[in-house]
């Protein structure tokens, strides 16, 4: 292995989520001092609210049981100064160093830095924005996060649903909202939460509405046959057309194309989940405006080739979702690799 000098080297981390925290440990781990910015008042980011969807004791490799190791490890490292409830004010570079001026509440702290790690993470789409389909005006249809948090919180539902829904693709591979990307994370999840609804009701009947399946992860395929092989789950080529409240039943009507059939058809459902995408974080224009690193089209920051994390500001890495949709194991994967880059940096 190669050893590096690592005398008074000190690294900024802009947000602490899963891959934030992964970067900071594992170069921490190191020696270097590693100043960790977070805007809320915790760390551990979206993953948080992630629930174990392991089904009959078997572990689907959703990756939630990856984070509080980590965020235990992270809050007494030595090495690591946690900053919570704080923004990045300004930055500035001179020759190889950063001159940084943290703000938390009135206070600023000043740090120089020898390199800055750029992990912001990313904002779930707001269903709202797919108003068709009757988020926050329905009291039946819900978001993918909406349903881990409610089985992490509670772990079962007042009302047991005879019939459910997910749709997928909301707020993904959507031109008309310059969201022409794939979330990547959104069908893979759907089918965890499909199976994980199947086992707390075994007679509850799913239907999964989708443009395609996309594959990726090498868990998808075992995933996708489990649901294909559940004679209680439908999936519908299909993306309904619009969902309406019927009161009289407690229910969502949803409608929707039957693609073979060239017809419309009603279907009504106790449970509707909306499989919504990943956008870029709501801090990536302000971070872009301190260190002035390119972003894409779409408002994810673009590394300089696809082969590292670095950015086309020397000394400024990407660390997980900032960069682009990722999973919790995807993400911790790309901010370990994130890490190994700012070490040779260094």
């Amino acid at each position: 292995m190669v050893e590096f000098d690592m005398e008074e080297k000190n690294v900024l981390v802009i947000g602490a989520g899963i891959a934030g925290v992964t970067t900071a440990l594992k170069i921490a781990d190191r020696g270097i001092a590693v100043h960790l910015v977070e805007k809320d008042s915790s760390v551990g980011g979206h993953a948080q609210e992630s629930c174990c969807k392991a089904v009959d004791n078997v572990c689907t490799k959703c990756g939630a049981c990856l984070l509080k190791d980590r965020m235990d490890k992270v809050e007494i490292h030595p090495n690591i100064k946690i900053y919570l409830g704080s923004n990045i004010s300004d930055i500035s570079k001179s020759e190889d160093k950063f001159s940084v001026r943290i703000k938390h509440n009135d206070k600023t702290n000043s740090v120089e830095v020898d390199a800055v790690v750029v992990a912001t993470g990313f904002t779930p789409f707001d269903a709202r924005g797919k108003g068709r389909f009757g988020y926050g005006r329905i009291p039946y249809v819900f978001t993918g996060l909406d349903i881990e948090e409610h089985f992490k919180k509670n772990g079962e539902f007042n009302e047991i649903p005879k019939r459910a829904a997910f749709i997928q693709c909301v707020g993904s591979r959507d031109p008309h909202l310059n969201k022409g990307y794939c979330s990547r994370v959104c069908c893979r999840y759907a089918l965890r939460l499909a199976m994980m609804v199947r086992e707390a009701f075994p007679e509850v009947k799913v239907d999964i509405f989708h443009m395609d399946i996309q594959s990726s992860g090498k868990e998808f395929n075992m995933l996708y046959d489990q649901c294909k092989n559940d004679s209680k789950i439908e999936f519908i080529k299909s993306i309904p057309t619009r969902a309406r409240e019927i009161s009289e039943t407690k229910s969502v009507r949803v409608l929707y194309e039957d693609m073979a059939e060239a017809k419309l058809i009603e279907r009504d459902y106790d449970l509707l989940v909306l499989s919504i995408g990943i956008m870029p974080s709501e801090d990536n224009q302000r971070v872009e405006n301190l260190l002035g690193i390119n972003m894409d089209e779409f408002g994810f920051f673009e590394p300089v080739d696809s082969f590292s994390t670095r950015t086309n500001v020397q000394g400024v890495f990407l660390s997980g979702t900032c960069e682009g949709p990722k999973s919790i194991s995807e993400a911790i994967r790309h901010a370990d690799k994130t890490a190994v880059d700012v070490m040779e940096y260094l």
